[in-house]
């Protein structure tokens, strides 16, 4: 080719342009950024409305309904999922992976807007947030003082914590779990209310009226202008409790509570010390935080969908210093959780496999080629190649992470390929006396075609993964492309560098007891080769039998693999999860968190135990533990988890279990997430899943069943008798609003306390030992004729038990059930083995769907195979334009299923499983087999269009080509060693793609190197196609 010969005539021009690779990857080295894994954000949407006071059943009704019905219309939905809880609708719009979330939120809020009118009168206006699918905190600050309460701790990181992380770049959110908000409670006594003959609205109105902050304007003269400030906002809860809810000025009559007299108008005032207690307390004590035991409060840092956990983890431990500089003395402020440990951990690892592998490369190198000119030629692809894929990830905005350093590792035995077969043919020629740069034009013509061709073929493998949309092309387009193109960087610099070298460098090689062992190795070998090529093609049914067997073998062996959507990385914490009555308080949760903590102290590996309470729901929690740096433990993580299952089966009163968080993220749920839905009531629903329910429960393959749909929580049902109301003159408008406004926890106005704004909240005064349902009675209402009744007098109060939380799935009333898996299970196998007790457990009116992890290995898998397809289709497309034959891709490409059932035999023999990393592995595998099937094809077409005989051609075409495949497959293997020996933080990954690598490519080359010839010889024509000239006067 014009641009081979021009580099050997030009060797400066060839070595500056390689340079140019080397310069833009030391660049890159300096400035790509570093992550776990390539970005990738499954666009999600939550939709949030509040309605104070409302139940479950009422929002579910009257706001979930409503709203989904609504945004179901907006395109490119996977899937919606609801909960209806008390006050609290939540509608969670997952989208598909090739959504523009921005455009997404906004159609959204533009549904919303049409329906918004049709909500309830008090409910507040939708809350529409655009989220990552894993929008959990990256790293968590935690804040311990003995000496101050939970509600000083909080009020100091509102104050002074929350706007200096604020300001971090990358931070999208704080969420503070365990904070104590200061508030002030105004709690009203039913009897003190009816004694002043007072309403709670009147009460209500006082307040909202009595405490506002207005602007007081200004007054302007002819010299100045001064402001005025109209001090109408309360600050102390003194000052609230002198504040004056009804004059004495009236003098009408006063109806009494214990008798049908009246009481002449009082002359004095009533001021809200007379009918309510007032002190500053706690907003909320839903959440709970306590570290190592002791009671603390939590910061999560919550990333932007774009931004770097790293970066951001750097960033907060640079800003400790001054952190600790703005806190009182005697408060402590530590890291329990860190996911950026792992990220570096992971990568360090990866990195410390890409050194040893070039190691091994090089070793290999040395061995077969022997001479140290010979050796460095080839080897000086490795750093050009690398430099000119990291020069690329620069370009394209990607980033250092683990999928881009595995490309590297397993490029490195690729890109020493090309060189090898370059110096290997040149030399050969040189050793049989042509002059060495007659030798360089005449040998890299006669491989340059090859050359071309594997590199194409390579590359041509990964553009299908490359351009998938969703998950799998987002988390793998890093990887492929990277690969791909250092691929062609490598067959760049083949074809500029190592045949300029090869023709400057190449000597006959030296008769030392070294070439001459090598030497004689391959001569003694190749002739072994020949003779048995030559019975093979003798026998060629023989050789198919046992090709067919092995596939056999191998394929059984790839059928048997559990399989999972990634394999579960020791990532140097557990959770452990557990689920509490749904009217669980929030005493009863914090001392179910000191039972397992009590648990964890058996673990010789933990460091640290930071336990979370009402978190994600009231009646659910999650304990991190952290553990030991890896190397100064000896079991994993796995080992750990399956230890705990017997301690954490003693904890009574909740239902829990230890967990191995997800490498790819899930938010901190089950693996197991199966959604039953109908369009049946939730009692009939909760009664036709009951047979379902048992028989999942005898599962020995799951543990920790639980399900979102409980009909058990205790409920006070109101039942009106509306004749007597309506002689009372009590509208069930003013009996809702009451109840709302007591029960609600609803947020009267506001108080300033030193500077900053907190919520006034209203609420009824309990009495210890009174039951809910005898002060519910008591509560008193206006009637028409200005006196007052008790909601007893015309209503009945039954205690009943009903839902704390009701759930949509795709608009239909559903229940999800969780589970963990058990020890050594697939996720695979249980989810098949769930759909079937469905299916012979369920009526017809229950339907069946999966979220979470099983719902995205279902649409992987599907992807996956698609990609397998294509990259078949890729490859044949890519050799039969090549070899202008459809015939020859086909021959080419005829040991790839032998190489996919070695490497299902690996992994099976290894103890991996079938997951995304496996499935890279297979289909890399697909190209990396095919580089032999070229070289003995195209040198084989050579040998007869010179005019040998198809199988002489054929024998002396396999037999000269198996040193450098035997070469190639050796740097391939040897490259793949350190991934099949990882440890560490993501060595179960790098095993999977390791075991594959490495046993597919050795099963496949031992057979290959029979199979392809065998292949040829039915296959191939008799005589090879002659191209037409170009007539010469067109």
């Amino acid at each position: 080719m014009f641009l081979r010969d021009f580099c050997i005539q030009r060797p400066v021009f060839a070595i500056v342009i390689n340079l140019f690779l080397l310069v833009g990857g030391f660049y890159a080295i300096f400035t790509l950024p570093v992550r776990n894994l390539p970005q990738f954000d499954i666009p999600v949407v939550v939709v949030t409305t509040t309605l104070p006071g409302g139940s479950a059943e009422l929002i579910e009704r009257s706001v979930t309904t409503p709203i989904e019905q609504a945004i179901s219309q907006v395109d490119g939905i996977d899937y919606i999922a609801s909960t209806s809880s008390a006050n609290l609708s939540s509608i969670q719009m997952v989208f598909k992976g090739n959504i523009d979330p921005a455009q997404a939120a906004s159609d959204v809020r533009a549904k919303i807007n049409q329906v918004q009118q049709q909500l309830p009168v008090n409910a507040q206006p939708p809350v529409v947030q655009q989220i990552s699918i894993d929008s959990q905190p990256i790293l968590y600050l935690s804040f311990r003082d003995p000496n101050r309460s939970a509600l000083e701790i909080t009020d100091l990181i509102n104050r002074r914590i929350r706007p200096m992380l604020s300001l971090a770049p990358g931070v999208a959110n704080l969420q503070i779990s365990g904070e104590r908000k200061y508030s002030l409670r105004v709690r009203l006594d039913r009897f003190r209310l009816a004694n002043n003959n007072l309403t709670v609205d009147e009460v209500m109105q006082a307040l909202r009226a009595q405490n506002v902050d207005l602007p007081g304007g200004e007054i302007v003269n002819d010299d100045r202008r001064i402001s005025v400030l109209a001090r109408t906002l309360l600050s102390r809860p003194a000052e609230f409790a002198e504040l004056v809810v009804h004059s004495g000025g009236d003098s009408a009559a006063q109806p009494s509570l214990f008798g049908t007299g009246s009481q002449q108008g009082a002359s004095y005032p009533i001021r809200l010390r007379d009918v309510a207690d007032i002190e500053v307390a706690p907003e909320s004590i839903d959440t709970g935080v306590r570290i190592d035991g002791a009671e603390a409060v939590a910061v999560g840092i919550v990333r932007q969908s774009d931004a770097n956990p790293v970066d951001i983890s750097r960033a907060v431990r640079d800003m400790l210093p001054q952190l600790r500089q703005v806190l009182p003395a005697g408060m402590s402020m530590e890291i329990p959780y860190d996911q950026a440990t792992f990220i570096d951990a992971s990568i360090r690892e990866v990195f410390d496999t890409l050194i040893i592998t070039i190691g091994l490369v090089v070793l290999v190198v040395l061995v077969t080629l022997v001479s140290l000119r010979s050796s460095f030629i080839a080897l000086v692809a490795i750093p050009l190649s690398l430099g000119g894929g990291l020069a690329f990830l620069a370009t394209a905005g990607y980033s250092l992470n683990v999928f881009t350093l595995l490309a590297f590792v397993l490029v490195i035995g690729l890109v020493v390929d090309d060189a090898i077969v370059e110096v290997e043919n040149i030399q050969r020629h040189v050793d049989a006396g042509m002059d060495t740069l007659i030798a360089g034009f005449k040998g890299s013509r006669e491989i340059g075609f090859a050359v071309i061709a594997m590199t194409l073929t390579l590359a041509a493998v990964y553009a299908p993964i490359g351009l998938l949309p969703g998950m799998i092309g987002s988390l793998f387009r890093e990887f492929a492309f990277t690969l791909a193109m250092t691929l062609i960087f490598s067959g760049f610099v083949a074809m500029t560098l190592s045949s300029m070298l090869c023709s400057r460098m190449l000597r006959p090689q030296s008769d030392n007891w070294m070439t001459r062992g090598v030497d004689g190795f391959f001569r003694s070998l190749g002739a072994g080769y020949q003779r048995a090529l030559t019975f093979s093609l003798g026998h060629r049914w023989l050789v198919a039998l046992i090709a067919i067997g092995a596939v056999a073998w191998g394929f059984t062996a790839l059928s048997k693999l559990p399989g999972e959507l990634a394999p579960f990385e020791d990532q140097g914490y557990l959770l452990i999860m557990f689920t509490g009555p749904q009217d669980a308080s929030p005493d009863y949760m914090n001392a179910r968190a000191a039972d397992i903590e009590q648990v964890l102290t058996t673990v010789p590996e933990r460091q640290m135990v930071m336990s979370l309470t009402g978190i994600p729901t009231l009646y659910q929690g999650v304990v991190f533990m952290l553990l030991k740096p890896w190397e100064q433990r000896q079991r994993t993580a796995a080992q750990i988890q399956a230890g705990l299952e017997a301690g954490l089966a003693g904890v009574a009163g909740v239902r829990v279990a230890a967990i191995n968080p997800d490498p790819l993220g899930g938010g901190g749920q089950y693996p197991i997430q199966f959604v039953l839905k109908s369009t049946l009531e939730y009692s009939q629903l909760d009664q036709a899943i009951q047979p379902f329910l048992a028989e999942i429960r005898q599962h020995p393959g799951l543990r920790a069943i639980s399900t979102d749909l409980n009909l058990n929580t205790p409920v006070d049902n109101i039942e009106i008798n509306r004749d007597q109301a309506a002689d009372l003159g009590v509208q069930m408008q003013a009996i809702a609003d009451v109840l709302g406004k007591l029960m609600g926890q609803q947020q009267i106005n506001q108080f300033n306390w030193q500077g900053t704004l907190y919520p006034v909240m209203m609420e009824l005064h309990t009495n210890e030992g009174t039951e809910a349902t005898t002060q519910l009675e008591q509560v008193y209402l206006r009637t028409a004729a200005g006196d007052i009744a008790p909601l007893s007098s015309f209503a009945t109060i039954r205690r009943d038990v009903g839902a704390a939380s009701l759930s949509h799935f795709n608009q239909l009333r559903s229940a999800t059930v969780s589970a963990d898996l058990a020890p050594g299970q697939s996720l695979a196998v249980i989810a098949k083995d769930i759909e079937a007790i469905a299916a012979r457990t369920l009526p017809a009116t229950v339907q069946t769907d999966w979220s979470g992890s099983v719902r995205q290995m279902s649409q992987a898998s599907a992807l996956m195979g698609l990609v397998f397809v294509l990259a078949f289709a890729f490859i044949y497309l890519t050799l039969a334009a090549q070899f202008e034959s459809f015939r020859d891709p086909v021959i080419i490409l005829s040991v790839a299923p032998l190489s996919i059932a070695g490497a299902g035999l690996a992994l099976a023999f290894s103890g991996g499983t079938l997951n995304l990393y496996s499935g890279i592995g297979f289909i890399t595998l697909i190209g990396l087999i095919a580089k032999h099937g070229i070289l003995i094809t195209e040198f084989t077409n050579q040998l007869r269009e010179a005019g040998q005989a198809k199988q002489d051609a054929l024998i002396e075409a396999a037999t000269i080509r198996l040193r450098p495949i035997l070469m190639t497959t050796a740097a391939m293997v040897l490259g793949a060693l350190p991934l099949m020996l990882a440890s560490g933080a993501g060595s179960v990954s790098r095993r999977d793609i390791g075991w594959v690598i490495g046993g597919g490519m050795l099963f496949g080359t031992l057979l290959s190197l029979f199979v392809i010839p065998t292949v040829y010889s039915w296959l191939s024509r008799k005589e090879r196609p002659v191209i037409p000239p170009i007539p010469p006067n067109l």
